[in-house]
């Protein structure tokens, strides 16, 4: 299926819960999922997906990510305070506190 809609389409689409409720109240049975996945899976192929599509798909990516950052905070080796400038020993503590 070539993506020649538009952009409301795709955010309209994005709305959408695909809880089949349309299917059943339409009297012609349109499946709006089937439809928002297509029109959805053609506009990413296009476009690419956008940052959140990404994000919930690489998830563990980022999770070991986020443990590694983690770790070398434990260590020492990266501890910023929330303004991004190089904390002393003293402030790591405060940010878990939170």
């Amino acid at each position: 299926m070539a993506f020649g809609g538009a952009m409301s389409m795709v955010e309209a689409l994005d709305l959408c819960l695909e809880c089949k409720a349309c299917k059943a109240e339409c009297p012609a049975s349109v499946d709006m999922a089937k439809i928002k996945s297509e029109i959805l899976h053609a506009h990413h192929r296009t476009h690419g997906p956008d940052l959140r599509s990404w994000a919930f798909a690489h998830l563990r990516l980022l999770s070991r990510l986020g443990a590694a950052t983690e770790l070398l905070e434990a260590l020492g080796y990266a501890a910023f305070s929330p303004s991004g400038t190089k904390c002393p020993i003293s402030c790591r503590g405060r940010r878990r506190g939170r």
